[in-house]
């Protein structure tokens, strides 16, 4: 029984290295870092790092969990329906619609590195020393400004709680205003990245005032909140002082956004009567992939009558496209994921309207579908997602007509339809488990509770309006945090007892 502990921890803090290497890669190099992979002949797919880490961590999983008291009977049955669920319904949509359905199922697979997180952070018994190592690092990857915009807060987050755990008051107070330091200096990671990013950025920072606010209130000790109040009013201001003109405009402005919207949808309207859906291979993957996220609405102009096209109606073209990345060759913008100059107004306003008519357009797929299975459990993880209306009018047809499918960047909006009321279900349940973990935080008085989190916030709002959950180089991120939170929480409660 000694032998078989000491098995499981090693094993255990090993899966949790090899997890962090991979998260570690994808802070610093995202897609570029997710795209290596290995082609098997008998295979007509790849098998991404992503995918190999994820089997590797099973096999470590099925040895250490044997014996194990982490897993109670009701949520290992419901572990079990789910994972079954999602293992049935890939085999069977792989067999009839083919490879794709590997892409889509893993929005659905991925929750399972939480489950690993949460089994392995406990057994690992991870001594602090690695928090401070783990800490250390970040701040390096914060000074030297080498992470992907979209993982700065998490790496912000990671040092915040290192902080917290250095014992001496006055090393905590001087790595306390090197981080300040950090965040004044780092503008270019907060306000010049995306909206996407500045929005979520500002709901996990509201609730980390909340949450610390009335965790120290509690304690008495009121120049906490002073300070965090202080922080918000900073971080609101700022926004106002060095983000972009037009992104603020676009932001507020959303009058003028719906304007925009109706008339592009009175275009589609009046075309969509001689739409015919062309025919186009599905690909899974393609290597040669344009990264520019923009709306090109320089190509395939619907001509509406002779005075007016949506070539003629079109906004501003995008001056630059980024290049497929590398790791040996990657250029700034696509390392760090800012933006280095303005851009128009009317660019990022395609960007919003071409997202509106790309939900609306799920939504409406869905609704028509007379099939009940569709309503219970979604459309098949093979079936190609395409957009009637972007179709129609032109936008974005490198992307749709090379793959055969678009992205529908919210995540949510993709559960839904790829598990209908099922989906629906699941994502009730993952809001509830995280007010679940926040309320046990909080009774149990932990700061570091908040702080994680504030990070799974931040995550979960991006959802709402990039590719998160769906992209390995953001979901096991994502999940990797979540399972380690639900397992500190655990432990939190262990210890907690036995007092």
């Amino acid at each position: 029984m000694v032998q078989k502990n000491i098995i499981d921890l090693w094993i255990s803090r090993l899966a949790m290295g090899l997890i962090f290497c991979y998260c570690l890669g994808a802070f610093l190099y995202g897609p570029c870092f997710a795209q290596i992979h290995v082609t098997l002949r008998f295979l007509p797919f790849p098998i991404f790092i992503g995918e190999i880490l994820l089997l590797i961590c099973l096999g470590i999983f099925l040895i250490a969990v044997e014996g194990s008291q982490l897993f109670g009977r009701r949520l290992v049955l419901w572990l079990s329906l789910y994972f079954g669920w999602v293992f049935f319904k890939s085999f069977f949509n792989y067999i009839h619609d083919g490879p794709l359905t590997c892409r889509n199922a893993a929005l659905f697979y991925y929750p399972v590195f939480a489950v690993f997180t949460y089994f392995f952070y406990q057994k690992a018994k991870l001594p602090v020393q690695c928090l401070m190592a783990l800490g250390a690092l970040a701040t390096g990857i914060l000074l030297f400004k080498i992470v992907i915009s979209y993982c700065w807060w998490t790496s912000a987050v990671v040092v915040a709680i290192a902080i917290w755990n250095i014992r001496n008051i006055k090393w905590r107070w001087v790595a306390g205003g090197l981080l300040a330091i950090i965040f004044l200096l780092a503008k270019d990671y907060i306000y010049h990245s995306s909206r996407s990013h500045v929005i979520s950025l500002f709901v996990s920072i509201l609730f980390l005032v909340f949450y610390l606010g009335m965790l120290f209130s509690r304690r008495k000790n009121f120049s906490v909140l002073g300070f965090l109040l202080v922080g918000l009013v900073l971080f609101i201001v700022g926004f106002f002082v060095f983000s972009y003109k037009t992104d603020i405009e676009s932001m507020t402005s959303l009058n003028k956004v719906f304007n925009t919207f109706n008339y592009f949808d009175h275009i589609y309207q009046s075309a969509q009567k001689n739409y015919v859906p062309s025919q186009l291979e599905v690909h899974l993957y393609n290597e040669k992939r344009f990264a520019s996220g923009v709306p090109d609405l320089s190509t395939n102009p619907v001509m509406i009558s002779p005075e007016i096209s949506v070539k003629s109606a079109k906004p501003a073209k995008p001056a630059n496209l980024e290049l497929p990345c590398s790791l040996k060759s990657i250029g700034h913008r696509i390392i760090h994921g800012r933006r280095l100059e303005e851009r128009s107004f009317s660019l990022d306003e395609n960007n919003i309207i071409f997202r509106l008519f790309v939900w609306r357009d799920m939504g409406v797929e869905f609704l028509e579908s007379r099939n009940p299975r569709v309503w219970l459990t979604g459309f098949s993880f093979g079936h190609p997602q395409r957009s009637r209306s972007i179709e129609t009018l032109g936008w974005a047809s490198s992307e749709w007509s090379r793959d055969g499918w678009i992205t529908p960047h919210n995540s949510f909006f993709h559960i839904i339809y790829r598990a209908g009321i099922l989906g629906i279900i699941l994502i009730i349940i993952l809001f509830c488990m995280l007010i679940k973990l926040t309320k046990n935080f909080f009774n149990l008085n932990s700061v570091e509770g908040g702080l994680l989190i504030s990070i799974l916030i931040y995550w979960l709002v991006l959802s709402n309006f990039l590719v998160i959950l769906e992209f390995p180089y953001n979901a096991i991120i994502f999940w990797s945090i979540f399972g380690i939170t639900w397992g500190y929480c655990h432990e939190l409660k262990t210890r907690d007892l036995k007092q």
